[in-house]
């Protein structure tokens, strides 16, 4: 040492010091008596972690950089980026016949981001092209541990495959932290402290020794750390990861391990239902939104030829606040349906009826938003309810009744959906409970036509304080957004009572609160059944074909399938009264067929009857539209759905007015006008005064025709600007 001193005390140079790991302290120690005795040198130390001497300055070399997600970046904007720059120059120099272009782009970007970016394994990927073609690459990475080899010939051999760049850092560990690594592979996404003590560390672990472990696999870049929220929160990237989970499995520890974190998930999430009533939709997606791939790593075991099915069972009962609140519904009734399997018909009266319980109320809601209500989604709430009160819980009575009514009012059973929800109401002990009995008698009140009493329950419900008691996203035990559902109740009410000034500011506030929600299943209930009509009957179509669009899109994005038929449904009556017949006509009559099959609010399947016979009898189809009206009128009166009989015996007059049945048509312009009345309709009431007074006016009565329409027009406060209004004052300008 001395004679290595001596030569380099006056000396003005660098030496580098590579691959370091292994010999850290040595390495440490001679760097800093160097360091000391020949202060003009210069040291550069590659290792995975750092040296720890005075003077050092640390430099994490950071992963290649990436496209962002999603960004869609063609050949020429996506060699901009270096992780895809190596790529392409390596797949190119290996003498195949690759071709970089725009539809390679997003397959390499995959590839790429699946690396995290290391250089090293984007190399080794590279090099494969030529046997796989990058598409074959791209399915295969699930075993990259294999497929990434075939370094260059002239690199250390533990450059020349991936597994072996891994074990060479892993071999750096000591006993403990080979161990820690090993639990924490089974964490498939970020995890924090209290994750990671529940699951890598076993019963011994000293609590101290927790953070210490941790840290030292982030000094030594086996694991990273995100420090910039509160509490930090980690992950092993993809390659670590399959290492690690390939070392777990060696060492016979899976299930262990596993066993482990099924129990966090049960735990963590099962808290995670208080806090619903504590934080907003954001915050709570935010801290347990993540878990969702934990959750799917464990039930994929749970219910395997090795798993514990038990603990499948409770992991899927715990995680169903969390498919609901992601809205992936037909992620949630699959895994509800292999819970439900995996139960012993014997066992559902006994100790896991309450579980069988949860799992039948999360069976219906699903069965309900992917596929539609009948008969099914009732058959598995009236099987809930009937197991809650088996057990005498009455909260569970509640939840249960809910969903009965939601479905029975979905599939058109109105009297039976009043029942329920007065039985809901019996029920109530609570303000928000009082507060949701008035929202279900409302919407039962209304579809059956009694729109003085819904208005009522609709104005008793907004007076009903719960503050304290609803959560900032409106999300409590009725799973979907009541928050939402409030400012929706009251608009199609709103509208049809005369104020279609106050009936469009409530649909905005509807969307807008479930925008915010961040809850997909909510924000298309707020927009397929309140902002798409209420635009259409103001004759907002420019805002209405805005919010079809969207409905569409988030309906396609999240698998809601009766979301998107009604997003359709819309779409073919805008073309309608836009006056594209033609088009409409053949979409709508194709998208009613649907909805019928869903079964999702079958109340508004009527108003579609209604855009479809406008359509017909626009070309020319009077025989088919008149048909297709009285069959609707019959239906209604039979089912009680009486809501908007009203415009349907307007329209059979329409019909009948333009086969030149001019007396007939009278009849039901009346009759309309008078059912209008009853029901306290001041906006259907002026659709049917214009029919009528246009019928009035074409017989020459010009000044009783007037005076018919004009009395119903000057009841108006507000809307003068919406079209019925405006068609309205343009005829009595012209009668004048």
């Amino acid at each position: 040492m001395s004679l290595l001193t001596a030569h380099l005390r006056d000396k003005r140079m660098l030496l580098v010091f590579d691959s370091c790991e292994l010999v850290l302290d040595a390495t440490a120690g001679l760097a800093e008596i160097l360091l000391r005795e020949a202060p003009s040198i210069g040291i550069l130390a590659t290792s995975r972690e750092a040296l720890r001497v005075e003077g050092e300055s640390v430099y994490r070399l950071p992963a290649l950089d990436m496209p962002p997600l999603g960004s869609g970046l063609t050949a020429v904007d996506a060699l901009r980026f270096p992780a895809i720059r190596l790529f392409v120059d390596r797949a190119t120099s290996s003498g195949g016949e690759f071709t970089f272009d725009d539809d390679e782009a997003p397959i390499v970007t995959h590839i790429c981001r699946q690396l995290d970016g290391i250089a090293l394994a984007i190399e080794l990927a590279a090099g494969r092209v030529e046997a796989f073609g990058t598409r074959g690459i791209a399915e295969l990475l699930n075993d990259r541990l294999r497929l990434l080899t075939g370094g260059r010939r002239t690199a250390l051999p533990r450059h020349q495959t991936l597994a072996a760049m891994i074990d060479w850092s892993y071999g750096a560990l000591s006993r403990e932290e080979q161990a820690v690594l090993r639990g924490l592979s089974v964490f498939a996404g970020e995890f924090g402290r209290e994750a990671a003590e529940a699951v890598a560390f076993d019963a011994q672990a000293n609590e101290r020794d927790v953070p210490g472990q941790l840290a030292q696999l982030v000094a030594k870049s086996l694991l990273t750390a995100d420090t910039r929220a509160k509490a930090a929160r980690y992950r092993l990237l993809d390659t670590t990861r399959a290492f690690a989970s390939s070392k777990l499995h060696e060492a016979g520890e899976a299930s262990l391990v596993v066993q482990r974190l099924a129990r966090y998930l049960c735990e963590t999430l099962g808290h995670s239902v208080e806090e619903m009533e504590t934080l907003s939709s954001q915050e709570w997606l935010l801290k347990y939104g993540s878990q969702i791939n934990d959750v799917r790593y464990v039930l994929d075991w749970a219910f395997s030829d090795n798993g514990d099915s038990d603990l499948g069972v409770a992991v899927t009962v715990s995680a169903i606040p969390l498919w609901y609140q992601l809205s992936l519904v037909d992620e949630c009734l699959t895994c509800v349906h292999r819970a439900l399997n995996a139960i012993d018909p014997g066992e559902k009266r006994d100790g896991r009826a309450r579980q069988v319980m949860q799992l039948y109320r999360a069976l219906g809601l699903s069965q309900a938003f992917k596929v539609g209500f009948a008969p099914q989604a009732p058959a598995a709430f009236a099987k809930a309810l009937e197991i809650a009160e088996e057990l005498g819980d009455a909260d569970a009575q509640a939840e249960a009744l809910w969903g009965l009514w939601i479905a029975q009012v979905g599939m058109g059973e109105y009297r039976a959906s009043r029942e329920n929800a007065d039985r809901f109401v019996s029920l109530a002990r609570s303000s928000l409970d009082r507060f949701i009995g008035d929202r279900m008698l409302s919407m039962t009140l209304f579809c059956m036509g009694d729109l003085r009493r819904a208005r009522h329950h609709a104005d008793r419900m907004l007076e009903h304080d719960v503050s304290t008691e609803l959560p900032p996203g409106g999300f409590v035990r009725f799973k979907f957004g009541q928050s939402v559902s409030a400012r929706i109740q009251p608009a199609q009410l709103l509208w049809m009572q005369g104020f279609p000034d106050q009936a469009v500011r409530a649909a905005d506030a509807a969307v807008e609160a479930a925008r915010s929600s961040g809850h997909a299943i909510s924000l298309c209930e707020a927009l397929a059944r309140w902002s798409c009509p209420i635009l259409v009957h103001v004759g907002d179509l420019e805002a209405a074909e805005s919010a079809v669009t969207e409905l569409l899109d988030l309906a396609r994005l999240n698998g809601l399938g009766p979301w998107e038929v009604f997003g359709r449904c819309w779409k073919a009556a805008l073309l309608i009264q836009r006056g594209l017949p033609q088009r409409g006509v053949p979409l709508l009559r194709n998208g009613l067929a649907e909805l019928r099959q869903v079964k999702l609010f079958n109340l508004y399947n009527v108003r579609f009857v209604c855009f479809l016979a406008e359509g017909l009898a626009s070309l020319g189809e009077y025989a088919e539209a008149k048909t297709l009206v009285e069959a609707a009128i019959a239906a209604s009166e039979d089912k009680g759905e009486l809501w908007y009989i009203t415009e349907l015996c307007r329209l059979k007059g329409e019909i009948l007015a333009q086969c030149e049945q001019g007396d007939e048509a009278e009849q039901c312009y009346l009759h309309s006008l008078e059912l209008a009345r009853q029901q306290d309709a001041l906006s259907l009431e002026l659709r049917s005064a214009m029919s009528l007074s246009q019928s009035v006016a074409g017989r020459g009565d010009r000044a009783g025709a007037r005076e018919l329409l004009a009395t119903v027009y000057g009841r108006f406060s507000e809307g003068l600007d919406t079209a019925d209004l405006r068609a309205a004052k343009a005829f009595l300008a012209e009668l004048s």
